[in-house]
């Protein structure tokens, strides 16, 4: 994680960023999540592990501060149940618009 957000710390310009997936956590605030200051948001849309029987918010949505997260949550359905043994989470995200 540390070189992930290193390469995004050193690009030319701000940019809005969105990064999502398994990030196999059971903390809600430790671990990797240490690693992300005030400019991001890390967002738990719900459980999404095991696709089964979910308990676990392993699946995380983090964004940066450009965006907005209007709404999120977890797809629970037959068909995503036997996709993987995590559930998809999505995320509706607004990006900010630049004042003038």
């Amino acid at each position: 994680m540390r070189t992930v957000l290193a390469h995004i710390g050193n690009l030319d310009s701000e940019l809005p960023t969105v990064l999502m997936g398994d990030f196999n956590e059971w903390a809600q605030r430790g671990g990797c999540f240490r690693e992300f200051g005030d400019s991001w948001q890390v967002l738990s849309p719900g459980p999404s592990y095991h696709a089964r029987r979910p308990v676990a918010r392993l699946d995380r949505v983090i964004a940066s501060r450009q965006w907005t997260i209007e709404a999120s949550g977890v797809h629970r359905s037959a068909l995503s149940a036997r996709g993987s043994d995590h559930l998809p989470v999505w995320a509706l995200l607004e990006l900010h618009k630049k004042q003038a």
